[in-house]
């Protein structure tokens, strides 16, 4: 059974890119850009080989630069 990520909200300039990574954060996965202001919820899947991780990271890179991480157990 997959796990699904729901971001109810982010404050970041647009584009931002969504990724995953392995906890402590050495390796990131790309998810996805966002280029407009978004629709929230935004949802997706935890790819493989992160899937079976019990403690991720979700990081969001803004067009500035700015960068936020979320840890999150399963």
């Amino acid at each position: 059974m997959p796990t699904t990520v729901t971001i109810n909200g982010v404050t970041a300039n647009t584009p931002f890119y969504i990724f995953v990574c392995n906890d402590p954060i050495t390796q990131c996965l790309y998810i996805t850009e966002i280029l407009n202001t978004p629709t929230y919820p935004i949802q997706f899947d935890i790819p493989s080989p992160y899937d079976t991780l019990g403690t991720y990271n979700i990081k969001i890179v803004d067009d500035d630069g700015c960068i936020k991480t979320q840890t999150l157990t399963v």
